[in-house]
C-alpha cells in the first residue's frame, strides 16, 4: 500500500479523461480488512471544474453498492494537490 511519502506524484503529469483510481480504505492493524474502496473517475472538466473533472465515488466491497459522497468532502484534502492533478501519489507507469 502507498502512502504519501512512498513515491511523489508529479508536477507535470495529468491524467487522461476516462481514467479510474481505485485505494482500498483498510481498518484493522494485525489482520486489515477493507472498510470501503475509494474511487477517483477523471471524467471532463466540465464535470467538475473545481477538480479538475474528478468524480470522487465510495464502494461498499461487501453489497457493491456504491455511495455517493459530497465533492466538497473530498475535495478538502485532495483540493491541496491541485499541481498533481489533484492525486496524493503517482501511478504513471
Amino acid at each position: 500500500m502507498f502512502t504519501e511519502s512512498d513515491k511523489p506524484a508529479e508536477s507535470d503529469f495529468r491524467f487522461p479523461t476516462g481514467s479510474i483510481i481505485v485505494r482500498e480504505k483498510l481498518v484493522g492493524k494485525n489482520k486489515p480488512t477493507v472498510k470501503s474502496l475509494a474511487v477517483m473517475i477523471k471524467r471532463q472538466s466540465s464535470f467538475s471544474p473545481e477538480s479538475g473533472g474528478w468524480q470522487f465515488l465510495y464502494l461498499n466491497p461487501k453489497t457493491l453498492a456504491v455511495t455517493r459522497k459530497d465533492q466538497a468532502t473530498c475535495l478538502t484534502c485532495h483540493g491541496r494537490k491541485k499541481e498533481t492533478d489533484f492525486v496524493f501519489n503517482s501511478y504513471k507507469p
